[in-house]
């Protein structure tokens, strides 16, 4: 974990990340990476199977792959956003040449090519969109408890 994210740990720990890769491969490298860092760690296959976890499961955060079989990644975060339209999902593309019908909110984008993921990388994209996510929530919660 990056030195200067301390105050997450709490966080992270009491959270179930989704990782949802076709590539066995990358479902090893995530499950390698996040479990230290995470409650939780839950991987599906394709999109399909991700929607079943995000429906079954309390699920915090999802890091997804965008060429998926089944379902394609933006096909998924489209439905998940109709069950949880403030949870953080980072997008994995190995292209940006992405057309978005309408850009999906609190989602973030990298574009990496998968033998070079980098924890550092996903770990900076998760602090940002948690930060923004807690600070949401806690807005949100400020504003039901008035």
């Amino acid at each position: 974990m990056l030195s200067n994210d301390v105050i997450l740990r709490p966080y992270l720990k009491q959270m179930t990340l989704l990782c949802v890769d076709a590539s066995p491969l990358m479902q090893s490298i995530y499950e390698d990476i996040f479990t230290t860092l995470f409650h939780t760690v839950l991987v599906a296959n394709d999109g399909e199977e991700g929607m079943v976890f995000c429906q079954e499961h309390d699920i915090d955060l999802v890091l997804c792959e965008y060429d998926l079989p089944q379902m394609n990644g933006i096909e998924m975060i489209e439905q998940m956003r109709q069950l949880k339209p403030l949870m953080p999902i980072i997008l994995v593309t190995q292209t940006m040449n992405i057309i978005f019908s309408q850009k999906p909110s609190n989602t973030a984008f990298v574009t990496l090519y998968k033998n070079h993921l980098i924890q550092q990388t996903c770990l900076k994209l998760l602090k940002g969109l948690l930060k923004s996510s807690l600070l949401i929530n806690s807005s949100i919660k400020n504003n039901e408890d008035s």
